[in-house]
């Protein structure tokens, strides 16, 4: 229940001469039921869809993608054990029910699907296959019996220091298309930004056109310290909804 006067949602348990929550708190429990409070390798991220109409059977059709925002990345709060998610207008902005969607982001590397393919967005052919979507951190090499291959990274950076970062992406010359999305920001094939640590950045990388035996990678760098592989233990993925943890998830105001 959202109220307009105050800018909070409210839980149907409070009333309107509460103080509103501030936050949502999920947290996870592991196979003996002991709440999970110190594992720092994974982090929530959670899309709430706008209203939706009320039926018999619940929340009905949410309306389209556009009608919906992202809350987090979220890290986990080891004192409590807990993801605190902001209730935020920005979010929830009018009255009516939300449908959370959460997914849990896994330390070690970034999501990558493969195209047998020099253009991906073509696989409904019967000549183009989508292999099995796996994670990568350190880079990629095409078998060397296809002639050609498109892939696409995403997920995000953790790094665990601030300062000025340089990302680079490498890869052959003639590749037809080479993108490296960073912080939702476009560039061809690398960046240089100011990063703060433990601070969760998005990144996603399309390449088109590679040929067998052809190999990518994403490098980076801190201040005066050259270019190296990019190491799974900075990146974070989402491969499939709450997938084998957290066993169980519980909600509660933050409060």
């Amino acid at each position: 229940v959202y109220s307009p006067d105050t800018g909070h949602v409210w839980p149907d348990a409070y009333r309107k001469d509460q103080d509103p929550p501030q936050q949502l708190g999920l947290w996870y429990e592991d196979i003996y039921d002991n709440i999970v409070r110190d594992d720092l390798s994974v982090a929530m991220l959670c899309t709430a869809d706008y209203p939706a109409r009320l039926g018999e059977e619940g929340v009905g059709d949410t309306r389209s993608d556009a009608c919906r925002k992202q809350i987090g990345p979220v890290q986990l709060d080891p004192n409590l054990g807990r993801f605190n998610l902001p209730l935020t207008p920005e979010v929830f902005p009018s009255d009516g029910a939300y449908r959370l969607w959460c997914h849990v982001l896994q330390r070690g590397g970034l999501y990558l699907r493969v195209w047998d393919s020099a253009w991906p967005e073509g696989m409904h052919r019967p000549s183009q296959t989508r292999y099995p979507s796996s994670v990568s951190s350190e880079g990629y090499e095409v078998p060397l019996e296809w002639s050609f291959a498109s892939l696409i990274w995403d997920g995000f950076l953790r790094p665990d220091e601030d300062g000025e970062y340089t990302l680079s992406l490498q890869a052959p010359s003639h590749a037809t298309v080479v993108r490296l999305y960073f912080n939702y920001t476009f560039d061809a094939n690398n960046v240089t930004v100011t990063l703060k640590s433990n601070i969760l950045y998005p990144v996603q990388i399309h390449l088109y056109g590679l040929k067998g035996g052809d190999s990518a990678t994403l490098l980076w760098s801190n201040g005066s310290v050259p270019l190296h592989s990019l190491q799974g233990g900075y990146l974070f993925h989402s491969p499939s909804l709450l997938e084998d943890f957290p066993r169980l998830l519980n909600v509660t105001n933050a409060t």
